[in-house]
């Protein structure tokens, strides 16, 4: 019978439009997280030639407290602040940075590009789950585990299409960036909808 049960609510959630938006979300956000702290170390080691350690540094360790920055923000102003218009804002930053990474002749304002991005990529995953309890409140724990589903798929998918493509062009990872983009865009486009459809 509980089986029968799941079943039947996986049914009911797959026939709603509003719950394939956030599958897309969730696969999104967490490409467009993972893609971007996944490959910036390498970025700023083949970009400005320095040491692995300090690519560490200017890459992931600057995007994972731009990310920390975001979520104490976010925090201050959450009540001000409607969750689908915060992951919105989020998305466009996410794609601007992304965008700014990609086509800067400048491998500094590059790299800023990839630290900042995490301006935008901050409250994207947890603010796509608290949003869905509320436009979906009966969806339970299943509409959680398929969700966090699609959002560990994302961390796959992203930096692994990445790295993949970057290695048909030389390694280039900008032309890597410039494939992710799909996500953060995906992403943008998304929450537009949920905003629209309040």
């Amino acid at each position: 019978l509980v089986e029968e049960g799941k079943g039947a609510k996986l049914g009911t959630l797959l026939k709603s439009a509003t719950f394939w938006l956030f599958l897309i979300m969730m696969l999104c956000a967490g490409a467009s997280e993972l893609t971007m702290s996944q490959w910036a170390s390498y970025f700023a080691e083949s970009a400005l030639g320095v040491e692995k350690w300090v690519g560490d540094l200017l890459g992931p360790c600057m995007f994972a407290l731009t990310m920390a920055l975001t979520r104490v923000f976010y925090a201050k102003v959450s009540e001000k602040l409607k969750l689908d218009t915060a992951i919105l804002i989020s998305s466009v930053i996410c794609v601007a940075t992304y965008v700014l990474a990609i086509i800067s002749s400048n491998p500094i304002l590059s790299l800023i590009g990839c630290a900042t991005c995490g301006f935008g990529c901050g409250v994207l995953w947890p603010a796509t789950y608290s949003l869905s309890s509320q436009r979906i409140p009966n969806g339970g724990v299943l509409m959680f585990g398929v969700l966090a589903l699609l959002g560990d798929g994302g961390c796959l998918v992203g930096p692994s299409l990445a790295g993949s493509v970057s290695s048909l062009f030389n390694d280039d990872i900008r032309v890597g960036f410039l494939v992710a983009l799909i996500f953060p865009v995906l992403m943008a486009v998304s929450s537009l909808v949920l905003v629209l459809k309040r």
